[in-house]
């Protein structure tokens, strides 16, 4: 499973192209079939959070709580 953002869809390339896509084909010309699922969505994007003192979390994910 893979669970990513617009690296791992194909975005600017093809979803042909998306690194999953090649790796289920690399794995796949083996003795054994794997099966990969693609669930990433462009825009998805990672976004890691620490809350403020106030347990609010901050809208810029730049930023840092006080």
């Amino acid at each position: 499973m893979i669970i990513g953002d617009s690296l791992s869809t194909g975005y600017g390339t093809s979803p042909e192209q998306a690194w999953p896509v090649l790796l289920a084909y690399d794995l796949g010309s083996g003795q054994q079939g794997v099966e990969i699922t693609n669930a990433a969505k462009n825009g998805a994007g990672y976004l890691a959070t620490t809350p403020g003192s106030d347990g609010t979390v901050p809208s810029d994910p730049n930023s840092r709580p006080n």
